[in-house]
């Protein structure tokens, strides 16, 4: 994960951590289904950028190896 996605992502985080965030969060279907709203319409990035955030977020995910997220589960 590139280093501005992983502060882009903990912004997120930070941002979900308040109660009236995190309320609007539940009517999205995914989290990163709110991540995308957040990037697009509160910071105001474009369409492109918000899903280059999130696409990078998403191929994070596929470089972990499978007996590693076994473990930690």
């Amino acid at each position: 994960m590139r280093f501005e996605t992983d502060l882009l992502v903990r912004q997120h985080t930070s941002y979900m951590s308040q109660p009236e965030n995190a309320a609007e969060a539940r009517k999205f279907e995914t989290l990163v289904d709110h991540m995308f709203h957040y990037f697009f319409k509160v910071l105001g990035m474009t369409e492109a950028e918000a899903r280059a955030v999130i696409d990078d977020f998403e191929s994070s995910f596929s470089k972990v190896p499978y007996e590693v997220f076994c473990l930690n589960n």
